[in-house]
């Protein structure tokens, strides 16, 4: 089913233009799913807390990771769209925001 320019403008996607844009994601995301699973079972298991943590520390890594590649596409997609589209300032100042919040600054 083919969208219309307001659908797109809206940023609803369909389910086969999700996938092409973060596809590579969600293997991340789910990664880091199954980690959660294993550090509630540690934290129930009365573990020793280093490893806990260890394994905490590796979940914030592949989150990272994960949003490192959603905001790689949207640079690639959504901006690079934005230009032609109209909304190109609000798409910087939506980047913008992201980088003061990643930076600490928000």
């Amino acid at each position: 089913m083919k969208q219309t320019a307001e659908e797109q403008h809206a940023g609803v996607r369909t389910q086969a233009q999700t996938e092409a844009r973060h596809g590579n994601v969600l293997p991340l995301i789910r990664t880091a799913r199954g980690h959660l699973g294993g550090i509630e079972q540690m934290i129930q298991d009365n573990r020793y807390c280093i490893d806990i943590s260890n394994q905490l520390q590796a979940v914030i890594a592949i989150l990272r990771k994960a949003d490192a590649q959603i905001l790689r596409t949207h640079m690639e997609t959504c901006v690079r769209e934005s230009a032609a589209g109209g909304d190109f300032e609000q798409k910087l100042k939506e980047l913008e925001s992201v980088i003061d919040h990643l930076v600490g600054e928000s």
